[in-house]
C-alpha cells in the first residue's frame, strides 16, 4: 500500500479516507517493521545460544584436561617423594660406598631427574591450559560487552528515527 503524497482537501480540513489510507499505510509498515525486527532479535538469539553452548563445550573440554593434568601432577609428586625418601635412606645407609651401590645411586638420581624433568613439563602444560581457559573467559567478556554495545547504539538510533 502506497500512502498518498498530498491530502485532498475537503470542507473541513483534509479529505478523511485519505487521512484513514495514511494511518492504515503507517500502521502496516510499523507492524512489518517491529516483524521484521522480532526475527531478527529470534535469530541473534538462538545464535548466541549455539556459541554460548559450543564455548560451553570447549571449557568443560579444557576443564577436564585440567582435572588430568592435574591428577599426573599429584602422582608424579607421589613418585617424585618417595624417590626422593630412597635416596636420602641410601645416603644415609652408606658411608662408603661400593661399586653396586654407587650404580644404585646413580640409577636412583638418573630417575630423579627424568621424573623432576616430566614433572616440569606436566606444570607448564597445565599453566597453558589455564591461561587458554582465562583467555576464553577474557573473549567472552569482550564479546558480551561489544553485543550490549552494539544493542545500545541500535537502540539509540531507532530511538531517534
Amino acid at each position: 500500500m502506497q500512502a498518498p503524497m498530498n491530502f485532498r482537501t475537503a470542507f473541513n480540513g483534509f479529505n478523511r479516507e485519505d487521512v484513514v489510507h495514511f494511518i492504515e499505510y503507517l500502521n502496516a509498515r510499523h507492524t512489518a517493521e517491529v516483524n521484521q525486527l522480532k526475527a531478527e532479535l529470534d535469530l541473534l538469539r538462538s545464535r548466541e545460544a549455539a556459541r554460548a553452548e559450543e564455548e560451553n563445550g570447549q571449557l568443560e573440554a579444557l576443564q577436564e584436561e585440567n582435572d588430568r593434568l592435574n591428577q599426573q601432577v599429584e602422582s608424579l609428586n607421589t613418585e617424585l617423594t618417595t624417590l626422593n625418601s630412597r635416596l636420602e635412606s641410601v645416603y644415609q645407609e652408606q658411608s662408603s660406598p661400593d661399586l653396586a651401590d654407587q650404580a644404585e645411586k646413580e640409577q636412583l638420581q638418573a630417575e630423579l631427574e627424568q621424573l623432576r624433568k616430566q614433572y616440569d613439563a606436566l606444570k607448564a602444560e597445565k599453566e597453558d591450559s589455564s591461561n587458554v581457559a582465562r583467555e576464553l573467559e577474557a573473549y567472552r567478556r569482550a564479546e558480551r560487552t561489544e553485543r550490549m554495545a552494539r544493542e545500545r547504539a541500535e537502540l539509540v538510533y531507532h530511538q531517534v528515527n
